[in-house]
C-alpha cells in the first residue's frame, strides 16, 4: 500500500478496521497518509504500530521519513537508524539515512559511511552503490563517483546509473561520455523526460544547437510543465534565431515556475542565460538550505554557470 491514491488510503483504513491490533496494518496506513503528504496523521499511525510492536523496522522507518519532511534531521537519523538496528539488513533504513546526509545535510562522508554498512549486510545492492556515487560526487570525489556509478550500473541495468553517470561527466566537461551515457538511458526507458532536457544541455555546450533544439523541444513534449526544459529550450531557439519562439517558452516557463523557490528560479535562469539572476537567486537557495553545495556544483542546469566567478565561489566545498 505505497502509492499516493485516496482508494489506497481507504483499503489501509478498511483493513485496519478490520483488525485494529496489527501493528503491520498501522504502519501501512501511516505509509498511505505519508504519500499524501499527510505527514502528522502518518506519524500517529506508525506511533500507533509501535505502541502494539516497538521492533517493527517499517515503523520506525516510515518515522524517519515523517521527520525527514517535517524536521528536525537529528529525529529522523535517531529513527532510521533505530530501523537499522532492529535489522542490519533493512535496505530502506539505510537508503534513507544516506539520503539525509547527502541531500539534506551536505554530510557526503556520513553518507558514504551509511552506504558502505548497508553493502557489508546487503551485498552487491545496486542502489547502494548509487548512494555511494551520490556522495563522492556531492563531495568531489569524481572518480570514485564514476566507479560507483558503474559498478550499479552492473548490478542493475535499468535504474538511473547512466544518468548519474551522465551528470558527473558533464561537470567534468566530458561531453561525450556523458551523451553516450544518456543515450543508453534513452533506449532504456524513452518515455522519460528529463533525459532529454540532459542531452540538450550536452548538445548546446558542445554547440550542436540543432540537435540541442530537437532534444529539447522532445523533452517539452514529453512534459510540457518542466520550466527548465522550457528554458534550455528558449536558450537554443535563440542560437538558431527562432527568436519569438524563444520569448513564447520563457513566457511559459515563468508561469509554470510561480510558484517555485529561489532554487528552482534559479535553475530557470541560469538554463535562460540570465546568469546574474540565476546566482543571485542561487545564493538565497543556499543561504534557506534548499539544496546543498555539493550538489549545485553538479545540478545539470548549472552547467551554464560553469565558468560564473560568484558562481564557483558559492559552490565551492
Amino acid at each position: 500500500m505505497h502509492t499516493s491514491t485516496t482508494d489506497q488510503l481507504a483499503l489501509a483504513q478498511a483493513a485496519l478496521a478490520a483488525d485494529p491490533s496489527n501493528a503491520m496494518l498501522h504502519t501501512e496506513l501511516g505509509m498511505a497518509y505519508f504519500h499524501l503528504d499527510r505527514y502528522h496523521e502518518a506519524m500517529a499511525a506508525f506511533q500507533q504500530a509501535l505502541a502494539i510492536d516497538p521492533h517493527q523496522p517499517d515503523a520506525h522507518n516510515g518515522i524517519g521519513r515523517v521527520y525527514y519532511h517535517l524536521g528536525p534531521p537529528e529525529a529522523s537519523a535517531a529513527a532510521y537508524s533505530r530501523a537499522i538496528e532492529l535489522d542490519p539488513h533493512y535496505i530502506p533504513g539505510y537508503w534513507g539515512l544516506g539520503i539525509l546526509y547527502y541531500a539534506q545535510l551536505g554530510e557526503y562522508d556520513k553518507a558514504i559511511e551509511v552506504f558502505q554498512h548497508g553493502l557489508r549486510n546487503n551485498p552487491d545492492e545496486p542502489d547502494f552503490y548509487s548512494g555511494l556515487g551520490h556522495g563522492y560526487a556531492r563531495s568531489g570525489r569524481f572518480d570514485q563517483a564514476i566507479q560507483a556509478y558503474q559498478r550499479a550500473i552492473q548490478l542493475d541495468p535499468n535504474q538511473d546509473g547512466d544518468l548519474n553517470l551522465a551528470i558527473v561527466y558533464m561537470y567534468l566537461r566530458q561531453f561525450p561520455d556523458a551523451m553516450a551515457a544518456t543515450e543508453r538511458a534513452i533506449a532504456i526507458e524513452p518515455e522519460r523526460a528529463w533525459q532529454y532536457r540532459i542531452l540538450g544541455f550536452m548538445h548546446d555546450r558542445m554547440g550542436h544547437a540543432d540537435a540541442a533544439v530537437t532534444a529539447l523541444e522532445q523533452s517539452v513534449k514529453l512534459d510540457p510543465d518542466d520550466y527548465e526544459a522550457r528554458g534550455g529550450l528558449a536558450r537554443a531557439y535563440r542560437v538558431v534565431g527562432r527568436m519569438d519562439e524563444a520569448e513564447q517558452q520563457i513566457a511559459i516557463g515563468r508561469t509554470l515556475a510561480q510558484t517555485a523557490d529561489e532554487y528552482g528560479l534559479a535553475c530557470l535562469e541560469a538554463t535562460i542565460g540570465n546568469e546574474d539572476a540565476a546566482v543571485a537567486l542561487l545564493e538565497i537557495g543556499l543561504t534557506k538550505r534548499q539544496l546543498t553545495q555539493g550538489w549545485a556544483r553538479i545540478d545539470p542546469e548549472f552547467v551554464f554557470l560553469q565558468d560564473n566567478p560568484r558562481y564557483r565561489e558559492l559552490v565551492e566545498l
